[in-house]
């Protein structure tokens, strides 16, 4: 039978001041149903919740706007969720690669 697809592998993504740009690549099982979308979210270096965005399949990518401007500078986890018609996969998790400190 069917069942939930595996998490998304090679999470990355980089902010700009306002909006986070997040690629993953698919999984390597889709649970014997198509993947038909993604959900991802941004989270900061405490914890909380920046933004989400949501994407159909097959799309690998897409931008979080946050209500706050990022930190060019700081690390932030994204956390994307891939779905099909069962459910929902374990979050594949990446990082952005901060902004070198400038001056």
């Amino acid at each position: 039978g069917a069942g939930p697809p595996g998490p998304p592998v090679n999470v990355g993504g980089h902010v700009q001041s306002k909006t986070g740009h997040v690629t993953w690549k698919k999984p390597s099982s889709d649970g014997h149903s198509p993947i038909t979308g993604y959900v991802v979210t941004g989270y900061d270096a405490a914890g909380n919740k920046v933004g989400s965005c949501t994407t159909k399949a097959p799309m690998l990518q897409c931008n979080i706007t946050s209500k706050s401007p990022f930190k060019l500078t700081a690390i932030y986890t994204f956390k994307v969720v891939a779905v099909n018609a069962v459910g929902r996969s374990k979050p594949g998790i990446g990082h952005n690669a901060p902004a070198a400190f400038t001056g």
